[in-house]
């Protein structure tokens, strides 16, 4: 935002924000794909926007102090929060998920217990529900795709309804 606000008052004029908008939406698209190589790495960090390349090829090489630490904190954020290794299984879940989805994944469960195991019912804003390939996770991990704000509609067991917003990304 500081960006295009910044080139906005420098420039007075439209054009280099756009030019700026677009640069920024293909460093998103284009830097999840370059991760896939190990020899890229580097580069990908360089052209992702947004830093979840960069924050991945840092934490790549943590200690395992380190990484309990940030355990720790992922475990206290004041939102949910599910992570899933390249394989697809499920890592890490932290408390505040558990709330919000009154479900527990079971670590190393497969991304397909979206649609098996839960008890509740993810749908659009218009009605039309999830199947297990188009959750936000799932797009993330096997498409590279990077999801901010997508609205969700959960419908538990008990049949009350709760809305959420969802974002996901590859970190490599």
């Amino acid at each position: 935002g500081a960006l295009f606000f910044g080139l906005a008052a420098l420039t007075r004029r439209m054009l280099p924000v756009y030019v700026a908008g677009v640069v920024v939406l293909v460093g998103n698209l284009i830097a999840p794909r370059l991760l896939r190589d190990i020899d890229n790495r580097s580069i990908a960090a360089l052209v992702d926007p947004v830093g979840v390349a960069a924050q991945g090829l840092v934490a790549r090489y943590w200690s395992a102090a380190e990484r309990n630490t940030l355990r720790q904190i992922v475990d206290q954020m004041p939102v949910g929060v599910i992570v899933a290794d390249e394989a697809g299984r499920l890592t890490t879940q932290n408390a505040r998920s558990r709330a919000i989805l009154e479900y527990d994944y079971e670590p190393g469960g497969p991304l397909e217990a979206y649609d098996r195991d839960v008890p509740w019912r993810a749908s659009r804003l218009d009605g039309a529900p999830y199947r297990s390939h188009e959750y936000p996770l799932v797009r993330s991990l096997r498409e590279g795709e990077v999801v901010i704000g997508e609205r969700m509609t959960i419908e538990r067991a008990d049949g009350s309804t709760i809305t959420i917003d969802v974002d996901s990304a590859p970190i490599v």
